[in-house]
């Protein structure tokens, strides 16, 4: 397989260059208002409300494996 040349690698950076700057400026026709932060900042904690309680049936199962472990190895020595 041959090394690519230096030429070939300008090439590419020129053309990547070109792109990037290409997508990176905004479109003034775009005609959707900017969010603010204090909308965003904001999620909707009814859509998780498994999420909850899922972490909380994993934080019972985890405390009870841990104490078990506990009595396990006094159960040993």
């Amino acid at each position: 397989m041959a090394k690519k040349s230096r030429r070939a690698k300008r090439k590419r950076k020129g053309r990547h260059s070109a792109v990037s700057t290409a997508t990176q400026q905004p479109s003034s026709s775009s005609s959707v208002p900017p969010v603010s932060t204090s909308q965003q900042a904001r999620p909707d904690f009814h859509e998780y409300q498994y999420v909850i309680t899922d972490l909380r049936r994993v934080a019972i199962l985890a405390a009870a494996m841990f104490g078990l472990l506990i009595v396990l190895s006094l159960l040993i020595r």
